[in-house]
């Protein structure tokens, strides 16, 4: 008769592992896995499988030696952006840069994103190795909203700063109406 190299009850899995086991006629139940940043969707029998063919609990009974792989997806979103303003919100008569970071423990920060004029967007915004970066150069007084996103879709929450610009130089007009008066 068979026997399980591991006794699945409680056990976790957080990293790949090779699991063997010998099975009488009634096989083997699959154990579930965990994966921080991703859901177990269940198990296949290739490595690039996103539908699973079995799920955990599964009584499976192999016919040959195989190997099942764990399917993952990543539904978590990243963590909020923590935002650096070089102007710390204040007003400035300088270009004002704008670092934004975030977290994802699953498929990775793919970009961040600014709302612009009724829609989301990266226009002006880089994102490299995580880190997404955007200067302003132009006037303005506004609230800026950011997010994150990551490799799978998921949205962060919104983060937002305060972008106060003003270059423009101020004027003065004087006029004299006569030799020695001014306004």
């Amino acid at each position: 008769n068979g026997f399980i190299t591991t006794n699945f009850t409680n056990t976790k899995y957080t990293a790949n592992a090779t699991i063997y086991a010998k099975w009488t006629e009634t096989g083997v139940t699959l154990p579930t896995a965990t994966r921080a940043g991703y859901t177990f969707k269940g198990w296949a029998t290739t490595n690039t499988a996103t539908e699973s063919e079995y799920t955990a609990g599964d009584q499976y009974i192999p016919k040959a030696e195989i190997t099942l792989y764990a399917v993952w997806v990543d539904d978590i979103a990243p963590t909020k952006p923590v935002i650096t303003n070089s102007s710390n919100g204040k007003w400035t008569n300088s270009n004002v840069k704008i670092t934004i970071k975030a977290t994802d423990e699953g498929s990775g920060i793919k970009e961040y994103q600014w709302y612009e004029n009724g829609s989301w967007t990266t226009r002006a915004l880089t994102t490299t190795n995580g880190v997404g970066t955007i200067t302003y150069t132009a006037n303005r007084n506004a609230t800026i909203r950011f997010r994150a996103v990551d490799n799978m879709g998921n949205i962060s929450e919104e983060a937002t700063t305060e972008v106060k610009i003003d270059k423009t130089v101020p004027t003065v007009k004087v006029t004299m109406f006569d030799y020695n008066t001014f306004t």
